[in-house]
């Protein structure tokens, strides 16, 4: 058995006939590294971003979840031939996805077999299969996460009765750091806000408790808070979705696809503004990369040639409830302010996701070479243009 490693979360119609006036000439490859003649891509972000845009890499929208071991990894895409999970391609069908849900739909604590999963998901990445898993860990939280919260004195008294926490978590199955900070929060009384901080540093848990207790009120005997501290340590290094170090991974994986993006889109000479050109001059909801001037990309799915103006990247496996929560609250300002846009979930997506929306296509990775060309005009416009204004 091989344990699940730690997480490290377009356009209507062509107007104007934008469509007819796509330029042959203007088709260029990014270089698709990694050893694969088909297409798999180099290392997310190669120390590059932006190199020949005018712009550095944007800044880092942790959404979605990744493993370490891919960030350090470099997280190298995959061969992008065909269709389906039997084919290295990171479109799933939906009775696809509903099985593999089915198989990842684990309790907290449970080692995932990821060979024996590949094995029978023939062609399913590594970080796709630990995206969903993470995913539906999230889901079951949301779920549950009041009923738990309930129970927490129950859970508490058989702590204080000698049982282990890490055993308490799989009988309830509830992630470690989320039974850790509901017994700080409601049984030691600590802070709310220093919780956190504690997670990060247990040392600090001593402190907090006492702080918190009134003038003669009995507080917490040195031993307790000895092992509630060494517990603390063990639960951030068991939980795979919701300790400090898996927010780490999830914020180090987002700024390494963002800085992938930027690269392969430098890598074809287009000019773009990153996220964080953007908020620097006052713009507050802003996706990854803002295109000077719009490209024509293929859709991968419909064949048709769709207008870009913005692109945004996500370290994560795109489903409808991840998508339908996206377009709610950042793909729709982005179509508002900014036009049609394409959304790259690294990790796979559904089928028929660019359909949800005219304005917002979405693809499993960068697109291929013959599938991005530049506008009739473009090359002009983006000699000339220049950095907006706030809004």
């Amino acid at each position: 058995m091989t344990a699940l490693t730690r997480p490290v979360a377009m356009e209507s119609e062509v107007q104007g006939g934008a469509a007819a006036a796509v330029a042959d000439a203007g088709a260029t490859e990014a270089p698709r590294g990694g050893g694969s003649s088909g297409g798999g891509s180099s290392g997310s972000g190669g120390g590059s971003s932006g190199g020949g845009s005018g712009s550095s890499g944007g800044g880092g929208d942790s959404s979605g979840v990744a493993t370490a071991a891919i960030a350090a990894a470099g997280a190298a895409e995959g061969p992008r031939g065909g269709r389906g999970v039997g084919t290295g391609r990171r479109f799933f069908r939906r009775d696809e996805y509903e099985a593999l849900r089915s198989a990842l739909a684990l309790p907290f604590g449970t080692a995932v077999d990821v060979g024996a999963l590949q094995a029978r998901f023939a062609g399913v990445r590594t970080e796709t299969l630990i995206s969903i898993y993470a995913q539906e860990q999230q889901y079951k939280v949301i779920r549950s996460n009041h009923l738990h919260k309930n129970r927490i004195m129950e859970y508490w008294a058989w702590y204080l009765a000698g049982e282990d926490v890490l055993s308490i978590c799989a009988a309830v199955d509830f992630p470690p750091c989320m039974l850790m900070r509901r017994m700080l929060e409601s049984a030691l009384k600590v802070n709310k806000q220093a919780i956190g901080d504690i997670l990060k540093q247990p040392a600090l848990l001593a402190a907090a408790a006492r702080a918190r207790c009134g003038p003669g009120a009995l507080a917490p005997s040195e031993g307790l808070l000895a092992r509630v501290a060494r517990d603390i340590g063990r639960c951030v290094a068991a939980d795979t979705c919701y300790s400090p170090l898996s927010d780490m991974a999830k914020h180090a994986a987002g700024l390494e696809f963002e800085m992938l993006l930027c690269k392969r889109l430098s890598d074809l000479g287009v000019s773009f503004w990153t996220e964080g050109d953007l908020r620097a001059r006052g713009y507050f909801k802003t996706p990854d990369v803002w295109l000077h001037t719009p490209l024509a990309v293929k859709d991968f799915e419909t064949g048709a040639w769709r207008v870009v103006s913005w692109i945004d990247s996500k370290a994560a496996f795109g489903d409808d409830r991840v998508h339908s929560r996206q377009m709610e609250e950042q793909y729709s300002t982005y179509t508002n302010r900014y036009g049609s846009g394409l959304v790259i979930y690294w990790f796979g997506c559904l089928d028929g996701l660019s359909a949800k929306d005219a304005q917002v296509m979405v693809l499993d990775g960068f697109p291929e070479r013959a599938h991005v060309r530049a506008l009739a005009g473009s090359q002009a416009s983006s000699a000339t243009a220049q950095a907006p204004g706030g809004v």
